[in-house]
């Protein structure tokens, strides 16, 4: 074999072998997303819907919450170590890590006395 044709293997080989390792770390990325235990919550007239939220213990949790209310609310839970602001009118998405069994609580910041709600992990 000449010079040039192993320059050209070992090269091929190398685009070869980053092409597979960027396949299967995309690939695991994805199975990842499709793992997630996806959850609605709604907040209408200054209160989540459901205000009880079930989901299996050691599962990532998608949580998408809308808010259909005409003013903005902030989500927040320090026993979830979360806290995200909802613009009026639009959805937000908050990833939340594999949890132990137990009840986690949430409440709207603008609107403690009434936007509440819990998350029971299972």
């Amino acid at each position: 074999m000449t010079q040039l044709t192993r320059i050209a293997v070992s090269l091929l080989l190398g685009v070869l072998a980053f092409s597979f390792t960027s396949l299967g770390a995309s690939s695991l990325a994805g199975s990842h997303a499709n793992n997630d235990v996806e959850m609605k919550l709604t907040l209408e007239n200054n209160q989540f819907t459901p205000s009880e939220l079930h989901v299996p213990a050691g599962k990532r949790i998608k949580l998408l919450v809308l808010n259909k209310d005409e003013t903005p609310e902030e989500f927040e839970s320090p026993a979830l170590k979360r806290e995200k602001a909802i613009p009026p009118g639009t959805r937000v998405t908050i990833f939340l890590d594999p949890l132990e069994a137990g009840a986690y609580a949430f409440f709207g910041e603008l609107h403690p006395n009434s936007a509440q709600g819990v998350l029971v992990v299972e």
